[in-house]
């Protein structure tokens, strides 16, 4: 049984600049959290999935067809319980076997917060001005926007 709980607490730090993990050192009395702090955003995999907008769904039936036994007797709890891990069985592999591999894409977000700020503020700016067409509006619009390339220019200078 447990009796010491390790935790971290971040305030004003994004969680995808965060990583923690259980540190597995025999030489400690218990299990320490090592909390990784990276100077740019990790990149989020994919998460699993038996399917996606390739599969084949005809490829999917057939299998599922062929390799499903039907007359199977379901006298017992055993048997219910086996079945139903066979038939998951099954349909995973169908799954896997009409589905091509995907080719994992990372979606990586290096906005600062700072420029997220600031398009959101330009995105409020335009709904605004796009409701009241009103000369000011407009205004605080243009000057949304220009307040917004200035650190997206800084970003692309550094970046290059």
């Amino acid at each position: 049984m447990p009796d010491l709980l390790d935790f971290g607490v971040v305030k004003r730090i994004p969680l995808r600049t965060v990583h923690a993990e259980s540190s597995l050192d025999l030489s400690s009395d218990h299990s320490p959290v090592l909390i990784t702090i990276h100077s740019k955003i990790l990149p989020q995999p994919c998460p699993p999935t038996l399917s996606t907008k390739h599969t084949n769904w005809e490829a999917f039936r057939t299998i599922i067809r062929e390799n499903l036994p039907l007359d199977v007797s379901l006298k017992t709890d055993g048997d219910i319980e086996d079945y139903v891990h066979q038939f998951i069985h099954i349909i995973q592999q169908a799954a896997w076997s009409s589905t091509p591999t995907p080719h994992r894409t990372y979606r990586v977000d290096e906005c600062s917060p700072l420029i997220k700020q600031k398009l959101l503020d330009k995105r409020k700016l335009r709904k605004r001005w796009q409701t009241t067409r009103s000369p000011q509006d407009k205004a605080k619009f243009n000057k949304g926007t220009y307040e917004l390339k200035l650190p997206l220019n800084d970003q692309k200078q550094q970046a290059i």
